[in-house]
């Protein structure tokens, strides 16, 4: 899978987190031009008290963070840990300084990513 997809596979399952992050229903006549996420303007703190409430259990949450560091649901944190690292380095915003659309996935992909780990760096710590 390329990079950019992976990128907008990612940057979909927040937006839509009903579905997963592997399907590819993305296909060549997508145009991303004009494309601009729906949680811009959300603040993510926001947006995480709205995915804590959404599910009846209470793991859509985590769910989703395993999906964002592309690990099976109740992976142990070494996993995590190292596919942090692994997606940390693949996408980092640096590598995308003169393409200006795939910068601002980029940045969006490394806060989902951030925002996965210090969830779990919290929960594993306890």
């Amino acid at each position: 899978m390329s990079l950019f997809k992976r990128i907008k596979n990612i940057v979909r399952s927040n937006i839509n987190s009903k579905e997963s992050v592997y399907e590819n229903d993305f296909g060549p006549e997508v145009n991303f031009d004009n494309f601009r996420p729906d949680f811009e303007d959300i603040e993510f703190d926001d947006r995480v008290k709205k995915a804590v409430n959404k599910g009846a259990d209470g793991n859509s949450l985590e769910q989703e963070y395993y999906a964002n560091l592309e690990l099976p649901y109740g992976a142990g944190f070494d996993e995590i840990k190292a596919s942090y690292k692994r997606l940390l380095k693949k996408y980092h915003p640096d590598k995308f300084y003169g393409n200006e659309k795939k910068l601002a996935i980029a940045q969006e992909v490394v806060k989902k990513l951030n925002l996965a780990y210090n969830y779990f760096e919290e929960k594993y710590s306890k």
